[in-house]
């Protein structure tokens, strides 16, 4: 009986964590604001319908020495590699999950490397102010994070 009950302690605490995150309440437009990642570059988290896109509002370092607004050179298309960063969509048709409320199904492009990627983003706590970050690249994956604009 005795080891029935450190098994089934064990058992709570180990799924402690996976209930307490579904115990979250967290609805699909929680994630429509403005955050700032890792670097300080600003972005706006916007809806259409039921997909969720992202716009670059504000770079922490918005021109090059010259004055010229940084343009997205090593983009692989050679028809957007003459935009301006700021203000463009990275962000393109995520979708919420109500099974394990995350957002996904869309794709993230990163300005600093020229690739485009799979993203899953879901909130790091109850707290709801930090947004993790979850690109899939073949080879590539790695997470980052998203602080909330006071």
């Amino acid at each position: 009986m005795k080891k029935l009950s450190m098994i089934f302690a064990v058992i709570c605490i180990a799924i402690s964590p996976i209930i307490h995150l579904q115990a979250q309440v967290v609805n699909e437009g929680d994630i429509v604001d403005s955050w700032i990642n890792e670097k300080g570059d600003e972005f706006k988290i916007t809806v259409i319908k039921d997909k969720f896109f992202g716009e670059v509002v504000k770079l922490k370092v918005p021109n090059y020495p010259d004055g010229k607004p940084k343009l997205d050179t090593i983009n692989p298309n050679p028809a957007l590699d003459s935009i301006p960063i700021k203000g463009k969509v990275f962000l393109k048709w995520c979708k919420f999950d109500t099974r394990d409320f995350t957002w996904k199904g869309g794709i993230i492009y990163d300005y600093n490397d020229g690739k485009y990627s799979d993203v899953v983003m879901e909130f790091r706590d109850a707290e709801q102010d930090t947004l993790d970050i979850k690109v899939y690249n073949v080879g590539a994956d790695k997470t980052t994070y998203w602080t909330k604009k006071e």
